[in-house]
């Protein structure tokens, strides 16, 4: 998402801007803004935690697939985290 945000506003094209008025809007997608880092820590943990001891690859399955367009704006903020107070 980085380097095609960077890359849309650092080497506009102008006419798409024309054309599309949201062409450079900040986005904000949903695997990024609705993700539990908590969450897939643990439930990851074990399939991290024999990739480091056996060296067998680990995948993470939290991002989109590659050629798949990160700039979505599909974020709508309705989903709440529980947050325990210690």
């Amino acid at each position: 998402m980085g380097v095609e945000t960077r890359n849309i506003w650092h080497k506009t094209d102008w006419s798409q801007f024309k054309n599309n008025k949201k062409y450079l809007e900040l986005p904000q997608p949903n695997w990024i803004f609705n993700h539990d880092c908590q969450a897939y820590a643990y439930e990851e943990f074990e399939k991290g935690a024999r990739s480091v001891l056996t060296g067998e690859p680990y995948v993470p399955h939290n991002v989109p697939e590659v050629g798949v367009n990160h700039r979505t704006n599909d974020f709508d903020g309705t989903r709440k985290l529980e947050v325990e107070v210690a």
